[in-house]
């Protein structure tokens, strides 16, 4: 079963996001914040993990930009999961730091879990 990290200040986002992943089979962790997120990922190991940008404290690109710079983390797959406007703001940062996709909030559920299959398969 596919592990997935779901991260976002937003705990109702977290669980919908959640729920629907459970929903097709995949196994789910959840973070709050950046930090929480790194040390889950360090930990845990999962296969992607789905990223809001805007948290506060350590914020989605700082920590897409710390596991870029981790030798034994860099390959974990990143879906950027945020609102349009960021996404029209952070498109070229998104391309540099090699983030696998981004999706708009608010998402078709279809759309998120169509990202997380090909991102998977692409691994």
């Amino acid at each position: 079963m596919k592990l997935i990290l779901v991260v976002d200040d937003e705990r109702d986002i977290v669980e919908i996001i959640s729920e629907l992943l459970r929903g097709e089979g995949y196994s789910t962790l959840s973070a709050y914040d950046g930090e929480e997120a790194l040390e889950s990922i360090r930990r845990n190991r999962p296969q992607a993990v789905i990223l809001d940008i805007k948290m506060p404290g350590m914020d989605g690109l700082q920590v897409i930009e710390k596991l870029k710079a981790d030798p034994e983390l860099k390959k974990t797959p990143i879906i950027v999961v945020t609102a349009t406007q960021v996404i029209s703001e952070l498109r070229e940062r998104f391309q540099q730091l090699q983030v696998n996709r981004w999706i708009a909030k608010p998402f078709e559920p279809e759309d998120l879990l169509a990202a997380v299959a090909q991102t998977l398969k692409a691994g």
